[in-house]
């Protein structure tokens, strides 16, 4: 199985588009995520498939076990413009059963989203109350972001990004805690991540290591530690594209915590 999804994304990849002599741009999409325990594994446990309208907005993802059935799902709907409007997740509630399917779900919650100019607001309900929201303010880049949690607690929580002239991400700020997170990049390759508190010490840092040939790219993320690096994820991209990435045990170093592989639609521009 291992071997089977790795020539299905390479197979989409090399001759999906590439070969096509009519192409002249293209893009992809996620088709399918792929769930396994880790990386030796024949078979996933689980999986999600992508489903796209006719401009390739994202309207579902099904999310099931291995081979099914499937048990949870969220589904997207637009405007005429093509803004987001309504995030509903579906589910099973009880027991799954064999033979399950989307039929039997209920509606856990729904996101209703609205815009101000460059701010788009997005409400959360559960059984019709408004239990949380979030404010995203974007100039080009996501500029901030002010979560609401638990009204009835009155929960706050924002985020402020900042961005070199490239566009890369170089600082992130959390308020009410102060806490801050620093990007420092060669090129446009993200190598080094250092978290601190509102008081300037460091609570983390992390950097990236790069490698591969031929089309395809290796980055390992290895969490600095006093009595050694400790690798916590390793991303494999194949011409730019998401393939695997294996998330590492953060208490038992070196051992695989998940394994995710992707496969891609290929987008004809016209």
């Amino acid at each position: 199985m291992k071997t089977l999804k790795w020539f299905v994304c390479l197979a989409v990849l090399t001759t999906g588009c590439e070969e096509d002599p009519f192409l002249v741009k293209h893009d992809f999409k996620v088709k399918t995520q792929y769930r396994y325990h880790d990386s030796s594994e024949d078979e996933p446990y689980g999986f999600t498939l992508y489903t796209y309208d006719h401009e390739w907005r994202l309207t579902k993802e099904l999310i099931s076990d291995y081979p099914g059935p499937a048990f949870a799902s969220n589904t997207y709907e637009y405007s005429n413009n093509g803004r987001l409007l309504h995030k509903k997740r579906w589910a099973m509630q009880g027991t799954n059963f064999p033979g399950q399917d989307e039929s039997d779900f209920t509606l856990i919650w729904e996101c209703k989203y609205s815009y101000m100019g460059n701010k788009q607001i997005e409400k959360e309900y559960h059984d019709n109350e408004l239990t949380d929201s979030s404010v995203y303010v974007h100039s080009g880049d996501l500029l901030l972001e002010e979560h609401h949690y638990d009204f009835r607690r009155s929960s706050n929580w924002s985020v402020f990004y900042e961005y070199d002239t490239q566009k890369n991400l170089i600082k992130k700020i959390t308020v009410p805690d102060g806490n801050y997170t620093a990007y420092y990049y060669s090129g446009s390759n993200l190598v080094k991540t250092m978290k601190f508190n509102s008081s300037d010490s460091l609570l983390a840092e992390s950097i990236a290591v790069y490698s591969g040939s031929g089309g395809t790219e290796i980055v390992e993320t290895h969490r600095v530690r006093p009595d050694g690096n400790a690798l916590t994820h390793k991303r494999t991209y194949y011409t730019g594209l998401l393939v695997e990435d294996i998330q590492y045990h953060p208490a038992f170093p070196g051992a695989e915590w998940s394994c995710l592989r992707y496969d891609y639609y290929c987008v004809l521009d016209p």
